[in-house]
């Protein structure tokens, strides 16, 4: 069967009433036991989040503050060792001139010393090369007179 438009009625009955009041009730009991508890555990989720983030953007702050406060320690800790090893360095460079000159002083000494001692030994040689000249041509002489 079909309905004719003469048979709607657009004008509100007690059934109307009835669905508008369950509508209602439906509505505020959804308001009051679903929607507000949800409504508060996302503005406490949110209150989290905000409190979290802008106490990770105070870590982070503080983290950038002793990233700076440790990058100035390690550069004045490595100008002290470099300083440091500079004036090591200079002091071992002193004593190993002192250790050359001294080596150099001895060395030129024990040269000076040689040369001397080369220098006796070389007249010596030719004293006593002398001394055996005299006495060979002594001894040629001894023997051409006295083999005559």
């Amino acid at each position: 069967m079909l309905c004719s438009a003469t048979d709607i009625t657009l004008k509100p009955d007690w059934t109307t009433i009835v669905q508008l009041f369950i509508f209602l009730f439906a509505a505020a009991s959804l308001s009051i036991f679903v929607i507000r508890p949800i409504m508060r555990i996302i503005e406490k989720r949110k209150a989290f989040t905000e409190d979290a983030a802008e106490e990770a953007a105070k870590l982070m702050n503080e983290s950038e503050q002793l990233e700076i406060g440790r990058r100035e320690v390690i550069t004045m800790a490595l100008k002290e060792a470099y300083e440091e090893f500079e004036k090591r360095s200079a002091e071992h460079r002193r004593k190993a001139d002192s250790v050359i000159a001294d080596a150099r002083a001895r060395t030129t000494e024990a040269l000076g010393s040689s040369a001397l001692s080369i220098e006796s030994v070389e007249e010596l040689n030719e004293k006593e090369a002398e001394l055996r000249a005299r006495d060979l041509s002594d001894a040629i002489v001894s023997r051409v007179i006295g083999g005559r």
